[in-house]
């Protein structure tokens, strides 16, 4: 018999993964456009302008992400905090955040701009030892303001659960907009340069969508008043500056060090690998969006174990989702790079591979990350990323002028293995966090089972594949995957519930998967 204690957390419980399963909705869709979109943006540079081209693209990129990491100060995720960890405590407390976050983060970046528009020509030599650099970085440097005010705004809306107004303003209109001119601006013969303009202007406009959003739709502003302590926030915000700094270096250190060592070209062909293999924590991504004001909520009202298996049901949902797009870079990674990219890129497929393993891995994790972050342990947050950033520049030292790309690919997947694994030990001794579940092995073994069919009956009965074939042999591996998932129990009655907050949110008629799953829970 039910207590009404437990009645009481039950419910709780499924608030949670209702609020998450319907905004995760809308991110899920938005994230679709946006990584689309954005892989779509670099398909077209790579395809129309060439590996050169591209190679200089993702050095300014990676220069740019950088100086604009630096830029927020970490106060990012102290709006997306501040802002749910009161409302979970019913405190109006939320109004002033923006405010303090803009103080903060705003005089670094029109710094660094500044660095980039007037000392684009001497540090494109000193930096790259190409002078054509000069005008990428300084496009990147205009944009460093632009995107630390947008970043701001759009963390106020996730801390508001009103993701759909990030979602429209940065994804579908910035992403949208990016990809429409830049197409617009290579047909017309401005190429690289095209490229750049298009990324400012759409970013411009996301600016301004985004502030009618918070005057018209929301009505956050409230500059003559704030009772929120900037000084709070840039406490809680300065250790994040710096794991957002540290990941910014694993991310980008294998890509600027290729600069260095390597050709613009070579540049550009493994970053063909890299973003490819960065979508495997699309799912991840999309969760923790929405995940991370109902992680900070329940922490704040004292919910640990509600806490712990809303981790557990998504962590499972995003394995499950993430390992068939796995399998396809991991077995297929030439054939991908070559249908996506174009022949010219395939020597990145074995860095495909290597990289596959290594975000497979950090998705298969959860959001391990958000829940640190929720519970405020921003400081050991910060030093795991360091050890981590540590070793991934010790290896791309050592491994990329000897091996070259793949040097970089596995140089990259050691820290993101390394930082995964120090943050589920973490909170394990924390909080008893685990993700591993009866019903998320079930999942490794009907991928396995799946793959294994597809995969070796593709070889027998198809010795040359075409493009069309392995279309089709996804399709064949997806409808098993479907089935053995189903046979062997993975879902539960939580999914049930999940599937009809979707349902609700997306207004569609899932009526027939709703029983299907009930034969099999």
């Amino acid at each position: 018999m039910i207590t009404m204690p437990e009645k009481e957390d039950n419910e709780e419980k499924n608030k949670a993964l209702k609020t998450i399963a319907k905004g995760g909705s809308i991110v899920f869709i938005g994230l679709i456009f946006s990584r689309g979109f954005g892989y779509l943006f670099r398909i077209i540079i790579a395809r129309f302008l060439g590996s050169e081209a591209y190679g200089l693209y993702s050095l300014g990129l990676a220069t740019f992400s950088i100086l604009f990491t630096i830029s927020l100060l970490g106060v990012k995720s102290g709006i997306r905090r501040f802002i749910s960890y009161h409302r979970g405590k019913r405190e109006d407390k939320v109004r002033g955040v923006l405010k303090s976050g803009l103080k903060i983060s705003m005089p670094l970046s029109i710094v660094f701009s500044s660095v980039l528009v007037f000392f684009a020509p001497q540090l494109s030599i000193i930096l790259f030892n190409n002078p054509e650099m000069s005008l990428v970085l300084r496009f990147f440097g205009t944009l460093i303001p632009v995107m630390v005010v947008v970043n701001n705004l759009n963390s106020v809306f996730i801390g508001l659960k009103k993701v759909k107004y990030q979602i429209y303003s940065g994804n579908f209109i910035h992403m949208g907009l990016k990809v429409a001119l830049a197409a617009l601006f290579i047909f017309l013969g401005f190429e690289l340069f095209g490229v750049l303009l298009a990324f400012l202007l759409s970013l411009l406009v996301s600016l301004i969508v985004s502030v009618y959003y918070l005057i018209y739709k929301i009505n956050y502003f409230s500059f003559d008043k704030s009772s929120f302590s900037t000084k709070k926030l840039f406490l809680y915000s300065w250790p994040l500056v710096i794991a957002a700094i540290f990941m910014k270096v694993i991310g980008w250190t294998d890509v600027l060090m290729m600069g260095h060592f390597l050709t613009e070209s070579q540049v550009g062909i493994y970053n063909a690998a890299l973003p490819t293999a960065m979508i495997l924590p699309f799912f991840l991504r999309a969760i923790s969006k929405i995940i991370f004001p109902v992680f900070s909520e329940l922490y704040g009202s004292g919910d640990l174990s509600d806490l712990r298996r809303i981790y557990q049901v998504t962590t499972k949902w995003i394995f499950a989702l993430t390992l068939p797009f796995f399998f396809v870079m991991f077995f297929f990674p030439k054939q991908l790079l070559s249908i996506l990219f174009g022949a010219e890129f395939t020597p990145a497929a074995l860095s495909l591979s290597i990289l596959a393993v290594a975000y497979l891995y950090y998705a298969s994790l959860g959001p391990l990350d958000r829940i640190l972050k929720s519970i405020g342990r921003t400081k050991i947050y910060a030093l795991v990323l360091g050890v981590s950033a540590a070793v991934n520049i010790t290896f791309n030292l050592l491994l990329i002028p000897i091996y070259g790309i793949i040097g970089g690919a596995i140089a990259t997947s050691v820290s993101v293995i390394l930082y995964s694994t120090l943050w589920l030990v973490l909170l394990y001794k924390e909080l008893k966090i685990i993700p591993f579940t009866l019903s998320y092995i079930k999942v490794i073994l009907s991928g396995l089972v799946s793959v294994g069919i597809v995969f070796f009956g593709l070889g027998m009965l198809f010795p040359i594949p075409t493009v069309s074939v392995y279309i089709f042999a996804f399709l064949v591996f997806i409808a098993l995957y479907t089935v053995f998932s189903l046979l062997t129990g993975v879902l539960d009655s939580e999914d049930t519930m999940i599937l009809k907050a979707t349902e609700k949110k997306l207004g569609l008629d899932l009526r027939f998967a709703k029983i299907i799953i009930k034969k099999f829970i």
